[in-house]
């Protein structure tokens, strides 16, 4: 299988010079990895529920399905982790250099990006 960075330059490579191409893919480089970023949000979100809490949508017991919204989460950024592991490429979006393969089986057949659906998932249960 080809990573998924040569299969974009490939794709693009009719459509800009070689130089304008990877140009592009340095400036789509995240620049904070996606976990560090979901847990800014939780503590921005557990600091706005503390300091101006404007009103409680989701009242107990039902708020307890929050628990369920995160547990799903782990469970589908968990497998994703796992399957990166199991073919050998990183789980590092920082490292994009370093992947080896693009996975298209277990979750990826279902989510592009299990490993964000995770963390939003976990943001939802956060805010329930």
């Amino acid at each position: 299988m080809m990573c998924a960075r040569a299969q974009y330059l490939s794709a693009c490579s009719g459509l800009l010079p070689q130089h304008a191409t990877e140009r592009r893919l340095k400036h789509m480089r995240p620049h904070i990895p996606p976990p560090v970023l979901m847990l800014l949000a939780a503590a921005l979100m557990w600091v706005h529920d503390h300091g101006m809490p404007l009103a409680q949508w989701i009242s107990a017991p039902w708020n307890r399905l929050g628990g369920l919204a995160a547990a799903v989460g782990v469970a589908i950024a968990g497998a994703a982790f796992i399957r990166f592991r199991q073919v050998g490429t990183t789980v590092n979006p920082m490292e994009r250099g370093k992947a080896s393969r693009l996975v298209t089986d277990g979750v990826f057949r279902v989510s592009r990006n299990p490993m964000y659906l995770g963390l939003v998932l976990l943001l939802i249960g956060w805010a329930v």
